[in-house]
């Protein structure tokens, strides 16, 4: 290997060990304080190691594509400033070569100086520190929490303890008289809500924590202990100062606390019955819903091959079409093998990493943020485009400015994807609606930028009007059935798999046989799952049932009539029609199996 290249990689390694590796063990600023060690005490080593693979990749990716953008040197030396930066950068080219992967490393250090830049920086650090520090099912239920800890008061008797232990620090009969009062509002909000913070410490201490956990917990703990010595004598108008940075205080370690609760809590307890049950015994009343869980992988490998089929097809017609309208070329006709398939191949790769990121970052910083920000769209979108252009990179001989354009082209298919998620439809036409307004939109797009590539690399002054027409619809054709096949599928997939998971009522196994009377014939039914609303039976395979017929479930506690609502092969979903007797007789029974007091 060359002495220039190899020094030059050394100097990238060293780049990346001895500065990008600490800077990801540091806290963003929106976390700063919060923690007594670095994000690498609070996360496994091998998830730790993966997030900061992520983390640096996205500077070798940056540095890779500035390297190889044509004439950079020649701007950098335009813009600098003075003949000493010149005369430096001359020497580095000397030493390091033309292409030095180090330089441009360096170039892309000096651009976090840039206080926005510094800013996307830390929000997508701190994004990866939190995928590796705390699961999915933990942000879920420290959202649930939070709701909880809002509506409940935490009576009968759970505050005791804490209300002593506060009662110690003096002013006992002001903090009881906080706990017995029902006003919530005014001077004694920030007391109950101080309370409320000492209570969830105190659940967590029955809970398996590590070390580095246990002394966040401690910090938290003697922080809301001395404001609780000072609340009583205080002011406590809502409009003070000191109120409100107490209240600022108390609301970030009460949130820091949740958090803690939540992850140790899906830790201690995998199963989310147990969970549910330990949390409403401490007197968090959650919602026992079924959750919705629509998996990724099917919808993902369906687009995929439906983008390589609709890439290919829309193409191929084109390229005919080209030749059939005459639309001119320096030489030969559009419709080639090898045409066909770069420009197939190409676009498949594009589109699918475009829709890789936009469902990465969706998924990823929508736990964070809670909802669809601009952030989320901007930094799918600018990946997506990266991911584009570096692969345009390593597959042409050279990287000109009309591939940035058809990468940007590209690139906006990770703002359909987001689009396409969380959607919630209950009909297919609305899905199917929504769909051809994305691809609407995202063809519209698509053909302004083919049109663009079109100019950029024929000139204007060589191209006509025919030529633009047939570029341009070329591009809202392949646009409109990219965005319409991403969508769709996301949307439709998302509809179907969700069906089961739409109920407002808890929906318990019961996997039993019981009697029943279907359409006025008793029969044997085994039961599969039972709610307040209804239950799924299985019957025999020679019994027939249809929608529509009347049914009456003979339970050890009540007997439920119903009417049979759908049927799949030997399946019937039933609706229950009970009266109010019957009504409480099954949630008293249910309510038993999940432990609602």
């Amino acid at each position: 290997m060359d002495t220039k290249i190899t020094l030059d990689l050394l100097l990238c390694a060293f780049v990346f060990v001895f500065v990008l590796l600490p800077r990801f063990n540091k806290w963003p600023e929106t976390e700063v304080g919060r923690f007594q060690g670095t994000p690498k005490d609070y996360i496994h080593h091998r998830l730790y190691c993966l997030y900061c693979a992520i983390y640096l990749t996205t500077f070798a990716a940056f540095t890779f594509s500035l390297s190889r953008v044509e004439n950079i040197n020649v701007l950098i030396s335009e813009f600098s400033v003075g003949q000493s930066l010149e005369a430096s950068i001359g020497a580095i080219h000397r030493i390091l070569g033309e292409q030095s992967y180090s330089f441009f490393l360096l170039i892309v250090l000096g651009c976090l100086t840039i206080p926005q830049v510094s800013a996307i920086d830390q929000r997508w650090r701190g994004t990866l520190l939190l995928l590796a520090r705390v699961p999915k099912d933990a942000v879920n239920l420290k959202r649930q929490l939070q709701e909880s800890c809002r509506l409940s008061d935490f009576n009968n008797g759970r505050m005791d303890t804490v209300v002593e232990n506060v009662s110690q620090l003096g002013q006992g009969r002001f903090w009881q008289q906080i706990v017995a009062s029902e006003d919530v509002h005014g001077e004694k909000l920030l007391c109950r809500l101080l309370l409320k913070a000492l209570y969830v410490a105190s659940l967590n201490r029955t809970l398996d924590m590590g070390y580095q956990d246990l002394k966040d917990l401690d910090a938290h703990q003697s922080r809301l202990l001395e404001i609780a010595a000072v609340l009583p004598k205080l002011d406590t108008h809502p409009d003070s100062i000191p109120v409100h940075e107490y209240k600022k205080d108390i609301d970030e370690r009460f949130s820091a606390l949740l958090e803690q609760l939540a992850k140790n809590t899906v830790k201690a307890y995998p199963e989310r019955d147990k969970r549910y049950t330990v949390l409403q015994q401490y007197g968090f009343y959650l919602d026992y819903v079924d959750e919705k869980k629509v998996g990724l992988v099917m919808p993902v490998l369906i687009s995929a091959g439906s983008l390589l089929a609709s890439c290919t097809l829309t193409i191929m017609v084109a390229l005919l079409l080209f030749d059939t309208l005459g639309v001119s070329r320096r030489s030969g006709h559009w419709f080639e093998l090898q045409r066909i398939f770069n420009w197939a191949f190409g676009g498949w790769i594009s589109y699918s990493i475009a829709v890789a990121f936009g469902l990465f970052f969706n998924e990823s910083m929508r736990r964070k943020l809670g909802q669809k920000s601009l952030a989320l769209y901007f930094l799918a979108f600018v990946f997506a485009t990266l991911g584009s252009c570096i692969f345009f990179i390593l597959t042409r001989e050279s990287f000109s400015p009309p591939h940035v354009w058809l990468a940007i082209s590209f690139g906006l298919v990770s703002v359909v994807a987001i689009k396409s998620r969380d959607r919630d439809y209950l009909e297919r036409q609305s899905v199917i609606k929504k769909a051809l307004q994305l691809s609407l939109w995202y063809g519209l797009a698509s053909a302004i930028l083919q049109l663009m590539v079109h100019v950029e690399f024929r000139g204007l002054e060589n191209t006509t009007l025919t030529n633009m027409i047939a570029f341009f619809l070329f591009g809202m054709v392949r646009g409109g059935m990219v965005a319409f096949v991403v969508a769709y599928i996301f949307m439709e997939y998302e509809r179907l798999g969700s069906y089961d998971a739409r109920r407002k009522f808890p929906r318990i196994p019961f996997r039993k046989k019981i009697d029943g009377d279907i359409g006025g014939n008793t029969t044997e039914v085994f039961v599969k799952d039972l709610s307040e609303q209804g239950a799924l039976l299985r019957v025999a395979a020679n019994v027939s049932v249809s929608e529509g017929e009347s049914v009456a479930l003979k339970f050890s506690f009540a007997d439920i009539p119903g009417k049979i609502i759908a049927v799949k092969s030997h399946l019937a979903r039933v609706k229950f029609t009970a009266e109010e007797p019957q009504i409480h007789q099954l949630q008293s029974f249910i309510n038993k199996r999940v432990a609602v007091s």
